[in-house]
């Protein structure tokens, strides 16, 4: 599990030379909720979650290695399923047969945010249909998504026990929905990132069943709110986040706490929510009682700021707290059926693109979701 967390530090099987590889993957998503919307219409039924990933690798020689994907996403009003270039990087590793392997990556690259950051376009990859939204928001995904830029990296192993550094340093890419789901719908306009945006993660492993982390990461965008006649207001956002996670034979746990601090500048500091600090965390328990299926539990609780009732009161849009379960079953190494069930209060997880009315927000709320998934 420990190796299978980053895309781009390979494990020592995976060293050897070889010819090119073509991977792929496809996913649908169905939604249904009782209020509220979740990736599109959802309270009718909704079908707009889906996800298509083509790409290759290539290792001509130990130290060498070459990789590229395309991305297509359709996630209700804030991904209209375009294809774009999820990664496409070259990677030098100079010692691959030793214990302690350095190596530097350049292009554009996923960045090593928590456990599942890397690989979180990958259905097969998460903990359930959707990621913990508490502390993997989809909303704000661009914010720590990936960079064009380089990435140092090293990954050291003594026996049973692991350490894994990376960090990334670069641009991050933005859409112009950024700044409107980040501050409210009365802020359309466009966003760009600006200067060096920095993302690293340390990774401790032992014997392949505990994991701990921390990463974080900082970056500072510019947006150009068009409704208002502003130009070139700047907000800063840093991350931090804790990861622990146990693996025993037929159960997992797994737990990750984020904070956030987002600052606006300029004009738009005197905003009420101009300085904010949201949380998030959530913990989950998985079970294997068949080879090929496994259930789940997990608890979430986010806040947009950690004192939100003081600060921008008691609206659902300010917090979400929840409990989902769902069923995997693994019908083929190549075929993955999952159902979920979730019960929330709350509505800061919600993205305004799907819920432009705050107002409109229901409290309590419940969601169904099944998703069929396909690799090669």
């Amino acid at each position: 599990m420990f190796c299978c967390v980053t895309i781009l530090v390979i494990d020592g099987a995976a060293l050897a030379e070889g010819g090119p590889e073509l991977h792929g993957f496809a996913s649908q998503g169905l939604v249904h909720t009782s209020d509220n919307k979740v990736y599109g219409n959802s309270t009718a039924g909704s079908l707009d979650f889906r996800e298509l990933g083509l790409g290759g690798s290539w290792r001509p020689q130990p130290d060498w290695f070459f990789a590229a994907q395309l991305l297509s996403r359709r996630a209700g009003e804030a991904e209209n399923g375009e294809p774009v270039l999820d990664y496409l990087l070259v990677d030098y590793s100079p010692f691959p047969q030793f214990s302690c392997r350095p190596g530097v990556s350049l292009g554009r690259i996923r960045n090593p945010f928590g456990l599942y950051n890397d690989s979180r376009d990958v259905a097969f990859s998460r903990p359930g249909i959707f990621l913990p939204q508490t502390v993997y928001l989809d909303k704000v995904r661009d914010l720590f998504l990936s960079m064009d830029g380089v990435q140092l990296h090293t990954d050291h192993r003594l026996g049973d026990h692991g350490v894994q550094f990376q960090l990334n340093l670069g641009q991050e890419h933005l859409d112009d929905d950024t700044a409107r789901i980040m501050l409210g719908n009365a802020f359309a306009g466009s966003s760009e990132s600006k200067g060096m945006t920095w993302v690293g993660r340390v990774l401790y492993d032992w014997n392949n069943r505990l994991q701990l982390g921390i990463s974080a990461g900082r970056g500072v965008f510019t947006y150009d709110v068009q409704s208002l006649g502003l130009s070139q207001a700047e907000g800063d956002a840093k991350n931090l986040l804790f990861s622990a996670q146990y693996h025993a034979e037929l159960w997992s746990l797994t737990a990750e706490y984020v904070q956030e601090e987002l600052e606006a500048a300029g004009v738009m500091r005197f905003l009420p929510y101009a300085s904010l600090q949201p949380t998030g965390w959530y913990v989950q328990a998985d079970y294997r009682f068949f080879p090929s299926w496994e259930a789940f539990v997990r608890y979430e609780d986010g806040r947009a700021d950690k004192h939100y009732r003081d600060k921008l009161g008691d609206s659902p849009i300010f917090y979400t707290r929840g409990w989902v379960t769902g069923l995997r079953w693994d019908l083929h190494s190549q075929w993955m059926l999952r159902l979920e069930y979730g019960l929330y209060d709350g509505g800061f997880i919600l993205s305004n693109l799907d819920n432009q009315d705050p107002a409109a927000v229901v409290d309590h709320w419940n969601i169904f979701s099944a998703l069929l998934a396909f690799r090669f």
